[in-house]
């Protein structure tokens, strides 16, 4: 039984070249380009990637990490160049994997794959017009407007720690923007939650399996997982989102029986992982997220339902049980034993307050990017920050840029509610409200934490928004004879 998709804007994979309006409207990269099937995109992946891989790593051996990381650029360049998706691709798979975003920080593969596809994925929106701009990307542009303003009023000695923060900030809208560009073509899309749903289930393995990491001084902490060591915990869970609520999407779409048994692996682990961080704000937000999934799924048969609320009850019961196992019970508990509820609201209400306070100091520019843990330190917090995206947006760039930043939250609802009814759209709901309540309790506001669950989305809206003619698309799991075409918006 498959649940509906929704209506794409063309079909999965296209056997000849796009028209020059069609490459266009689909954010296909220059017109005439030839579409590629999912299928041709993940074999170009693993035959370019692993090669890749090993030589890499035996120049890396040989003491020639240089010329590894000039031939990394090279490859990477030439297919950015001919293809921009791929380089998002890698992008978002390598996200997984090098978490560090920080312009400030250590200089990473992730760093580098960031530099190759803005710059050269910038190229081909020169030569050919895209597709219209949902409403969530145009508040995503203008809260990027508004932060550069910000700064620069904001400017202070040394003149480089506002301005990391800001390129941190705007390199993630670009790359919003850059998936809604070019991986609106259903194949692209499929293909970009493929690789997502691949490293988030890779990262909580990982984290499953590695040591636990201390992070304050004392005791051991029961069963507290994270990515490596000084990588916050909250940060780690929400790398879980995308792999929790994307893969249903997938699962609909497939009907290969072992990548659907692979993607509810997938939902698993990140659930046990997600679990076992003990993050109370994440977790929420998770919980918040499918039960939205659940509710919006409008338009679909009782019996469909039925069987999505019994997948979901099993996967779900079968992650606690997992998680129980490896100690979540008495993490929970001490957790708990740390602090209750009350307190943990006390303390982030009195975080929330403090941004508020310093916001009325400057309320049209705030205080600027990068300077956020600066005037908490003067209010007497020490190194400390709003724990809050929308409170953070307030205190550094003001109130046009916290009306900005809501503007993408809610246009993000809007515009994922807008789409034709089917799992698409609900999925996309659900990681939507997951990573918006995780960042009421966890600020991400300039990592791709928030930004590429953001790009996925406007690049859906694009992918299945349009009242485009209807062929039928192919599952990601190939052509099956007797495929139905897309159940149309009611």
């Amino acid at each position: 039984m498959e649940l509906p998709l929704g209506r794409p804007a063309f079909p999965d994979t296209l056997r000849g070249p796009l028209s020059e309006g069609e490459a266009a409207l689909a954010g296909a990269g220059p017109a005439g380009g030839r579409s590629m099937s999912v299928g041709q995109y993940l074999a170009l992946l693993l035959t370019i990637g692993l090669p890749f891989v090993i030589v890499t790593m035996a120049l890396m051996l040989c003491g020639l990490g240089s010329v590894a990381l000039g031939l990394g650029i090279l490859v990477l360049t030439v297919l950015v160049i001919w293809r921009p998706e791929l380089g998002l691709f890698i992008m978002a798979g390598l996200f997984f994997w090098q978490y560090q975003t920080r312009l400030s920080e250590m200089f990473t593969l992730v760093k580098v794959v960031g530099i190759v596809v803005a710059v050269f994925g910038l190229l081909p929106s020169l030569r050919s017009r895209g597709p219209s701009w949902p409403l969530m990307m145009q508040c995503a542009a203008a809260f990027a407007v508004w932060a550069t303003l910000s700064s620069l009023y904001n400017i202070t000695t040394p003149v480089y720690v506002p301005l990391l923060d800001l390129a941190a900030l705007l390199s993630n809208i670009l790359f919003m923007y850059l998936l809604m560009r070019f991986c609106s073509m259903p194949a692209a899309f499929w293909t970009l939650l493929i690789v997502i749903c691949i490293g988030a289930a890779g990262e909580a393995i990982l984290g499953l399996v590695r040591p636990a990491v201390i992070q304050t001084p004392g005791p051991p902490t029961a069963a507290r997982l994270t990515t490596a060591e000084g990588i916050n915990i909250n940060h780690y869970v929400r790398l879980m989102i995308p792999g929790i609520l994307l893969p249903p999407i997938l699962l609909a779409q497939t009907r290969w029986v072992v990548f659907k048994v692979m993607l509810i692996g997938c939902i698993v682990v990140c659930l046990v992982a997600a679990i076992l961080t003990v993050s109370r704000g994440a977790v929420l937000g998770i919980a918040l997220g499918g039960l939205v999934l659940f509710l919006s799924l409008r338009g679909v048969p009782v019996s469909t339902k039925v069987l999505v609320s019994v997948v979901g009850i099993l996967v779900i019961a079968g992650a606690v049980f997992f998680a129980v196992q490896m100690g979540a019970g008495a993490g929970w508990h001490e957790r708990m034993a740390e602090s209750s509820i009350s307190e943990a609201a006390s303390t982030r209400t009195a975080f929330w307050l403090t941004a508020v306070r310093g916001a009325m100091h400057s309320p049209l520019l705030g205080v600027g990017p990068g300077l956020e843990p600066l005037e908490f330190l003067r209010r007497g917090f020490g190194a400390a920050e709003s724990h809050n995206d929308i409170a953070s947006a307030l205190l550094t760039t003001g109130i046009p840029g916290m009306l900005c930043f809501l503007g993408v939250v809610f246009a993000g609802w809007f515009g994922l509610w807008r789409l034709p009814k089917g799992i698409v759209r609900s999925s996309l709901l659900g990681l939507w409200t997951a990573v918006v309540v995780a960042g009421l309790f966890n600020p991400t506001l300039k990592n791709k934490l928030l930004w590429l669950p953001a790009g996925i989305c406007v690049a859906g809206m694009v992918c299945f928004g349009w009242p485009q003619p209807q062929a039928p698309s192919e599952p990601v799991g190939g052509p099956t004879p007797g495929d139905r075409p897309p159940v149309p918006a009611q």
